[in-house]
């Protein structure tokens, strides 16, 4: 079974917690479903199709995760999801906004 080991570690605490990729997406399962909820509704606020939408772009840490990869596989088609700047798009793009 593979996991990753979480640490936290301080001045009066040493905590160690081995954690599964599935005891992870059971953590993060109520996320996991807000963040599908509001990918779908600004789908159709924007009132575009699906056919309209050439690209979906992952980028930052969360856009690392399985279970994301494969939502925005299932709504999108795995051909059109693509990696980008995953550590350094997000922020490009906050030092654009503030530029602005």
């Amino acid at each position: 079974m593979r996991f990753a080991l979480i640490r936290l570690a301080g001045e009066d605490i040493d905590v160690w917690q081995p954690l599964t990729r599935s005891q992870f997406e059971v953590l993060i399962a109520d996320a996991t479903r807000r963040i599908k909820a509001c990918l779908l509704d600004t789908l159709d606020r924007s009132g575009l199709q699906m056919s309209e939408i050439d690209t979906v772009v992952r980028t930052g840490g969360s856009a690392q995760i399985p279970c994301f990869i494969e939502m925005l596989g299932r709504i999108f088609g795995p051909q059109k999801v693509v990696l980008s700047d995953v550590f350094s798009g997000v922020t490009a793009g906050l030092a654009i906004s503030a530029h602005v």
